[in-house]
């Protein structure tokens, strides 16, 4: 009973999830902090995560070892300006349809 209890919760994981650490309104110009976390499995090959505006765009590229990578890795983005974004993490496949994570963070201006 406990190996199904556990092999249960294991498929009901989100493979990739993305948490907003700097909080998500934050005051410019911003560091936006990120925390991805990305089940590991042999398919992993990269991992982009991209913060996307109507002014501004940035992202990241990290290459994955596999099962090896770790579980858990940040992200910072620095000097973001005002502006509301989306935060979308994509774990790039060997096989089959990526993995997608998205998040959502308000930088808000001093005036």
């Amino acid at each position: 009973m406990l190996v199904l209890g556990v092999t249960l919760a294991c498929l009901l994981l989100e493979p990739v999830t993305v948490t907003v650490e700097s909080g998500y309104f934050v005051f410019e110009p911003a560091w936006i902090r990120l925390r991805v976390r990305v089940e590991p499995e042999a398919e992993n090959r990269g991992l982009t995560v991209a913060l996307h505006g109507d002014d501004y765009d940035t992202s990241s590229y990290e290459q994955l070892d596999g099962d090896h990578a770790p579980r858990t890795r940040w992200v910072t983005f620095k000097d973001v300006p005002a502006g509301v974004y989306t935060v979308t993490a994509i774990v790039e496949r060997a096989e089959g349809r990526p993995w997608r994570a998205t998040a959502g963070v308000t930088v808000m201006g001093r005036q």
